[in-house]
C-alpha cells in the first residue's frame, strides 16, 4: 500500500544477526560478530557456546559493548527520523492518488502516511487545497469502522497506536465534521475492549480532545463522546477518565446537556455521570466558559 521510495532501508551493518531488527544496545563477541545485547544474551543463557551467525565455538562468552557501532546507528535514526516527518508537495499528491485506488489495511502503514498528509495539510493552507487530505482520511476512518466488528482487528489497531493517532486527528482545529464524527465513533468501538478503554484512559490528550468536541461539533458527535465517557466513568468505572473529565470541565459540559435538545439516551447517560460524580450545578457552571449561546443552563 505504501510506495517503495517511503520504506525506510534499514543497513545490515545495524541489524542484529538474530532478531534482525535495528540494535539497540550492539556488542561483539570474540568471533568480531555484533549482536544487540538482549539477543545475544538469550542465546547464551539458553546453554550455546557458539557463535549463532558463525557457529564457531566460543573461547569466551564475554560481551563487549560495541560503542562505535550505537553512536553510527544513532546518527542514522536521528537521520531516518528528520526525514520521515516531512514530505514534499509531489509526494503527498502522489499518496492522496495512490490511496484513492488502493484498498485499506489496518496496518501501521495506514497511520503513518495519513498521519504524514495530516502534518503536510496543517502547514499551510496551499497544502490543504493542493492535498485535500480529507478525500484520504475519511475513508480510511470508513473502512476502520467497518473492519472494528472483529474483536481482533480492535485490538491490532490499539497495539498499532490507533488511540494516539486518533486522539491527535481529534485535537486538530480544521477537520472536517464528518471525520470528528468517525473518530468518535471509532473510539466508542474501541470502548467494548480492555485494550482500547486502557489505550483511551492512558491518553489524556485523547480524552480531553473528546470532552472539548461535546456540543461543538454535531449531534452525532456529541453522542458518540458521551457514550465514549459514560462507558468508561461509569460503566467500567476507570478512574483516569474520571479525573480527566473532572479537569476538563466535562461536568459542566454534561449538565449542559441536560438541557439540551439531545436524545433521551444521552440524557440519560449525562444523568448517571452526574450522579456518579455527584456534582454540584451552580459550582461547576460558575467556572465554564464557553461561546455556546444557544444552550441556557438556567
Amino acid at each position: 500500500m505504501v510506495r517503495d521510495d517511503l520504506r525506510v532501508s534499514i543497513p545490515s551493518l545495524f541489524k542484529c544477526p538474530i532478531s534482525l531488527d535495528v540494535m539497540n544496545s550492539p556488542v561483539s563477541l570474540c568471533t568480531g560478530v555484533t549482536y544487540d545485547r538482549s539477543s545475544i544474551q538469550r542465546w547464551l543463557d539458553s546453554g550455546h557456546n557458539t557463535c549463532p551467525a558463525t557457529m564457531q565455538l566460543l573461547q569466551t562468552k564475554e560481551i563487549v559493548p560495541n560503542h562505535t557501532l550505537k553512536r553510527l546507528i544513532k546518527i542514522w535514526t536521528d537521520s531516518v527520523q528528520t526525514q520521515s516527518n516531512s514530505l514534499t508537495q509531489l509526494e503527498a499528491c502522489s499518496l492522496v492518488d495512490e490511496f484513492k485506488l488502493t484498498h485499506y489495511e489496518v496496518d501501521e502503514n495506514l497511520f503513518v502516511i495519513v498521519d504524514k498528509l495530516t502534518s503536510f495539510a496543517s502547514e499551510s493552507t496551499q497544502n490543504r487545497e493542493n492535498t485535500k487530505p480529507d478525500s484520504v482520511i475519511e475513508p480510511c476512518l470508513s473502512c476502520l469502522i467497518s473492519s472494528l466488528i472483529n474483536k481482533r482487528i480492535r485490538i491490532k489497531l490499539v497495539h498499532l497506536g490507533g488511540v494516539e493517532y486518533l486522539g491527535k486527528l481529534l485535537s486538530e482545529s480544521d477537520i472536517s465534521v464528518s471525520i470528528v464524527e468517525k473518530t468518535m465513533k471509532i473510539l466508542e468501538m474501541l470502548t467494548a475492549c480492555k485494550e482500547g478503554r486502557k489505550a483511551i484512559c492512558e491518553n489524556e490528550a485523547c480524552l480531553n480532545a473528546i470532552v472539548k468536541n461535546l456540543l461543538k461539533v454535531s449531534t452525532s458527535a456529541t453522542e458518540h463522546g458521551v457514550t465514549i465517557l459514560w462507558s468508561l466513568c461509569c460503566l467500567f468505572r476507570e478512574s483516569k477518565a474520571q479525573a480527566v473529565v473532572v479537569k476538563s470541565n466535562g461536568l459542566t459540559k454534561l449538565l449542559l446537556l441536560m438541557q439540551s435538545n439531545c436524545s433521551h439516551a444521552v440524557r440519560q447517560m449525562s444523568s448517571d455521570m452526574l450522579k456518579m460524580f455527584r456534582v454540584n450545578s451552580k459550582s461547576c457552571l460558575i467556572s465554564y466558559e464557553t461561546k455556546t449561546t444557544h444552550i441556557m443552563p438556567f
